[in-house]
């Protein structure tokens, strides 16, 4: 089941335009991922360490950031956020062992607390759970069993996606993130065996799931 989970989390769906706060210049490319054409970024230390994170690490952010937010505008905002977030956090990235769950781990922070602002002024916040684009149809010459895989892969990424919140961050955060069980609670600010349960009742779910369309 956590091949198949990862398999769901690890579609690379695009880049964001991420700008810098001083001078507001676009410094992601959605084409090759990077950080570039700040003069002001570049003279600085931290710019350069999120230079190397974008080029190594953005198009799996960004990938997370549409499993948290399916809607392209807001992924895009939660992109620019997180890593406008890493250029406050002087220190923590070279020091980090695990670059891209360090990334996930803000932006789970982020889109976390930007729901709970949303539940505040609204009492309810809707999640759009609306499914992405469907996948570009294999070419003729691939066999049946790839054709097969490619909508199996579908099918679990459309489950991770009908996951409540509570059960898809874990999930996601675990398989997605590489986190461990204990870096997934601090992200989350949740017990540790509150993370585990919640993990088992997400596997639970899919297992399920995946039964019924097998059928």
């Amino acid at each position: 089941m956590g091949t198949l989970v990862e398999a769901a989390c690890f579609a690379l769906l695009g880049g964001s335009g991420l700008r810098c706060s001083s001078c507001q210049n676009q410094i992601h490319s959605r084409a090759d991922i990077q950080v570039r054409g700040c003069e002001s970024l570049q003279s600085d230390e931290r710019a350069r360490d999120v230079d190397a994170l974008a080029r190594l690490w953005g198009s799996r952010l960004y990938a997370f950031c549409r499993r948290l937010s399916p809607s392209r505008t807001d992924a895009d905002d939660l992109y620019q956020q997180t890593f406008l977030r890493v250029l406050d956090m002087a220190g923590r990235v070279e020091e980090d062992h695990n670059p891209a769950g360090f990334l996930m781990a803000i932006a789970a922070r982020i889109w976390r607390d930007e729901q709970a602002k949303r539940a505040r002024r609204h009492r309810i916040a809707p999640v759009d759970r609306s499914p992405d684009r469907v996948e570009q149809a294999p070419d003729a010459g691939r066999t049946e069993q790839i054709v097969e895989e490619a909508m199996l892969r579908r099918q679990v990424q459309d489950s991770v996606q009908k996951l409540p919140d509570m059960l898809r961050m874990p999930v996601l955060l675990f398989y997605m993130g590489g986190l461990s069980v204990r870096e997934v609670a601090e992200a989350l600010h949740l017990p540790q065996g509150t993370v585990k349960t919640r993990l088992y009742q997400a596997r639970q779910q899919l297992k399920s799931e995946l039964e019924g369309y097998s059928r």
